[in-house]
C-alpha cells in the first residue's frame, strides 16, 4: 500500500537488465571497454550512454538498479561478482557489502550525488564522458574557452643545445601492494591478482618475487629497494614523482588504504635520505573512489580535502625556471564530479594561464608536470582543445611537459588548432615502477641544456624475468639505441613519427615496454604496432580521430 509491489520492483529489475544488456550486445563487450577507456568509437555507443543515462536519471528505486548493474556486470564478465559488488557500492550506494567494508569513510554514494544534482542534460554527460559527438547539440558545458593574455616580447632562444647542463629523475606510478604474494596466482581472472586472496599457483602461473607481468603490482620490499636506489643519482637537480601511490584494487579503495600508501611512500623517500628536491604530483588512484577528484565547491562529505589543498603549486627550481604542477584529475573523464561542474573544474587552466604569464613578463622559463597526459583518449575534448591553446600561446617559454599514469615509455606530439603540422610542444611519459601490466619496472633520467630544454634521456630499467631468476641488475635504454633517434628540437618527434617503417615500429614496441618481452604485448603484430604509434599525436578535439599510419 505504501510502495511497489516486489512484483513490480521485479518487473522494473527485469526491464532494466534487458534494455542495458541489449545496448551492451549491440555495442560489443569489448568495444565498450575500449571507449570507457578511450572516448567515442561508434555511434552505436552514443546510443547506449542515452539509454544508461535516462536508466539512471529516472525515478526508479535504487534497489532496482542495484540489482540490474550488479546482475549485468557479472553476466558480461565486466568484473567478478564481488568486485561488481564493491564497485557500485564504492561509487554509487553505499551499501555495506563486507565487514571490513562498514567503517570506511570513503564509501559515500558519490554517482548517486551526481545523478541527482547534476544539471547537465544525459546527452551532455554522454559528450563530457565520450565525446560531443554524444551530445544531440555542442553547449557551454562541452565547449567552453579559457581567456588568453595577449603576447609579449620574449628573448628566449627555442634552440636546443647539444651540450648537457645537468639531469633530474622522474618516477612514476609505484602502485605498492602490501599484500603481494610470491606464489599466488598472477592470472586470477580479477581486476588485480598476486595477493594472499588470488590463491597458490605453480610454475609459470606463479607470482615472481620480484613481481609479474601480469595485472600485478609490487611488493612493498621491492619498492623500497627501488627508491632506495635512486641514491646512486646524486647529481641530480631534482626528482619529479608523478603520482599513483595507492594499489589497483579500484572496487575497495578507501581513504584509510589510501592513506596508508601515501605515507609508506613518504617514508620510504625520508629515509633514503636524498640529496636532491622532490617535487610530487596526484594520481588519479589516490582518490577515494578513485578517479573521483571533486572541485573545491563540494563542501560536503563527498569532498576530497582529506587528501590535498589543490592539488597544485609552483616552485622555482632554479632562478630561471619554474615549475608548474597542475592537478589533471580535472581533465579526466573518469572523474565522475565533470558530469556536475564540467567547465575548467578546479579552475586549473585559468591558474596555469595565470602562472605562464607571470612567468612570460618576468622573462623565465616554466616546466609543466602533470600526472594524466594531455590527449584524445583521458581528458575531455573541452579541456584538450583549451590546452592545446595555452601551449601554441606560451610555446616560448615552456622547455618541457612531463607526465606518467600510461605505464609505458611514450611521448605525445602537440600541432595547434589550425591544422598545421608545426609541433608546438612535445609531451614526456615516464613509464611505471610497477609492472602493471605487462611492463618492467622502470624510471627515466632527463638531460637538460642551460635553457632547461630536454637534450636527451635514460630510461633505467629492472629486467623482471632475470630478477625473478635471482639475477638482479639494471640496464638503461637511450633513444640513440633504443630508437635509432636523437633529439634536436621538438620537430624532431614529428620527423621521427611520419617516417616511422616496421622496422623501427618494432624497436618502439620494445622501447614503449622499457623491453619487457612478453606474450602480452605482440611487436610482430602490425595492427598493434600501428596502434601504439597512433596514439603518439594529439590531433584537433572535436575533429578526432586521425587518420591511421599507413604500414
Amino acid at each position: 500500500m505504501f510502495g511497489r509491489s516486489f512484483r513490480a520492483q521485479d518487473t522494473e529489475e527485469n526491464f532494466v537488465i534487458k534494455t542495458l544488456s541489449k545496448a551492451i550486445v549491440t555495442i560489443g563487450r569489448n568495444e565498450l571497454i575500449t571507449a570507457i577507456k578511450n572516448g567515442f568509437k561508434e555511434h552505436s555507443l552514443c546510443v547506449g550512454c542515452h539509454i544508461l543515462m535516462l536508466i539512471l536519471k529516472s525515478s526508479l528505486p535504487r534497489k532496482v538498479l542495484v540489482n540490474a548493474f550488479i546482475f549485468v556486470c557479472t553476466s558480461f564478465q565486466f568484473a567478478k561478482t564481488y568486485e561488481c559488488q564493491g564497485l557500485l557500492n564504492t561509487y554509487a550506494v553505499c551499501i555495506p557489502l563486507r565487514k571490513q567494508f562498514e567503517n570506511f569513510k570513503s564509501l559515500q554514494p558519490t554517482i548517486n550525488h551526481i545523478r541527482k544534482k547534476s544539471r547537465l542534460r544525459g546527452d551532455e554527460m554522454c559528450g563530457v564522458f565520450f565525446g560531443v559527438k554524444c551530445a544531440l547539440k555542442v553547449t557551454r558545458n562541452l565547449h567552453w574557452t579559457i581567456h588568453l593574455p595577449k603576447a609579449i616580447e620574449s628573448k628566449n632562444n627555442r634552440e636546443i643545445s647539444l651540450n648537457p647542463n645537468g639531469y633530474f629523475i622522474q618516477v612514476t606510478d609505484i602502485h605498492p601492494d602490501a599484500n603481494y604474494s610470491p606464489g599466488s596466482c598472477a592470472d586470477c581472472g580479477g581486476m588485480l591478482c598476486c595477493e594472499k586472496l588470488s590463491g597458490q599457483c605453480t610454475g609459470d602461473s606463479a607470482a615472481g618475487n620480484w613481481s609479474d607481468y601480469r595485472k600485478c603490482d609490487m611488493s612493498l620490499e621491492v619498492i623500497d629497494y627501488v627508491l632506495s636506489r635512486l641514491k646512486v643519482h646524486k647529481d641530480a637537480k631534482f626528482m619529479l614523482i608523478t603520482g599513483d601511490y595507492v594499489k589497483h584494487n579500484t572496487w575497495e579503495v578507501s581513504i584509510e588504504q589510501s592513506k596508508f600508501y601515501i605515507n609508506w611512500i613518504t617514508n620510504s623517500i625520508l629515509k633514503s635520505n636524498y640529496p636532491f628536491r622532490i617535487f610530487p604530483s596526484v594520481g588519479n588512484h589516490e582518490a577515494a573512489p578513485v578517479n573521483c577528484f571533486a572541485p573545491p565547491q563540494v563542501k560536503n562529505e563527498l569532498n576530497t580535502t582529506w587528501l590535498y589543498e589543490g592539488g597544485y603549486y609552483k616552485e622555482y627550481i632554479d632562478e630561471n625556471t619554474v615549475l608548474i604542477q597542475v592537478n589533471s584529475n580535472y581533465c579526466n573523464r573518469l572523474n565522475f564530479w565533470l558530469l556536475m561542474y564540467p567547465i575548467d573544474s578546479g579552475d586549473q587552466l585559468k591558474w596555469l594561464t595565470s602562472e605562464l604569464y607571470e612567468t612570460e613578463k618576468a622573462g623565465k622559463k616554466a616546466y609543466i608536470v602533470m600526472h594524466i597526459p594531455v590527449d584524445n583518449r583521458e581528458c575531455t575534448e573541452a579541456w584538450t582543445w583549451n590546452y592545446i591553446r595555452i601551449i601554441k600561446r606560451f610555446q616560448k617559454i615552456i622547455v618541457g611537459q612531463f607526465f606518467g599514469h600510461r605505464h609505458y615509455a611514450e611521448f605525445r606530439v602537440m600541432y595547434p588548432l589550425d591544422g598545421s603540422n608545426t609541433v608546438i610542444g612535445v609531451q614526456f611519459i615516464t613509464p611505471s615502477l610497477t609492472t602493471f601490466s605487462a611492463t618492467n619496472t622502470a624510471y627515466r633520467l632527463y638531460f637538460t641544456d642551460q635553457q632547461g630544454f630536454v637534450t636527451d634521456f635514460e630510461t633505467h630499467y629492472l629486467p623482471l624475468e632475470e630478477a625473478n631468476k635471482g639475477n638482479v641488475y639494471w640496464k638503461k635504454i637511450t633513444p640513440q639505441n633504443g630508437l635509432s633517434f636523437q633529439l634536436q628540437k621538438f620537430q624532431d618527434f614529428d620527423i621521427f613519427r611520419e617516417g616511422m617503417q616496421l622496422s623501427n615500429m618494432r624497436e618502439y614496441c620494445l622501447f614503449y615496454t622499457s623491453n619487457a618481452i612478453n606474450s602480452l604485448h605482440n611487436c610482430s603484430d602490425d595492427n598493434y604496432l600501428r596502434k601504439i604509434v597512433d596514439d603518439a599525436p594529439v590531433c584537433i578535439p572535436f575533429k578526432c580521430p586521425l587518420k591511421g599510419l599507413e604500414v
